[in-house]
């Protein structure tokens, strides 16, 4: 998740070289793409498409694109975990925040649902794997 068009195997390659994900540390990534990935999803793609076509369709196709959209991630996932998180964001997450973009009008509690959902989501993915014992 980045703010500019970019290659991720390039992404990959200066991270595994720097620790660096385009030049800024992997910090700053999960601090901006709550955020930005609100704007785009449920903001910009969901508003635009609402215009065009029933709202319900809009919310099953900025869904669709907000899953696709983590495919960008195979270069640091599994397939398990990939597929795992394509079809959470696509089926749970996309439709769910988008829901919330549209009833409340504002971004913003999709962002702050969406930040804990980053850091809820693997952890839980861990403890039901197995990897991770409470």
């Amino acid at each position: 998740c980045y703010l500019v068009p970019h290659n991720d195997l390039y992404g990959y390659w200066s991270y595994l070289q720097t620790g660096l994900m385009h030049g800024y540390p992997f910090s700053w990534s999960l601090l901006f793409v709550p955020i930005y990935e609100e704007m785009i999803f449920r903001g910009v793609v969901l508003g635009a498409l609402g215009k065009v076509v029933s709202w319900k369709k809009a919310l099953v196709c900025s869904a669709i694109l907000f899953g696709l959209w983590h495919v960008k991630n195979i270069f640091y996932l599994d397939t398990y975990h990939l597929s795992y998180q394509v079809l959470y964001a696509t089926l749970i997450i996309g439709p769910i925040f988008g829901f919330i973009a549209l009833k409340a009008k504002t971004l913003w509690i999709g962002v702050i649902l969406h930040y804990l959902n980053n850091i809820f989501a693997p952890l839980s993915l861990a403890i039901l794997s197995g990897v991770l014992r409470i």
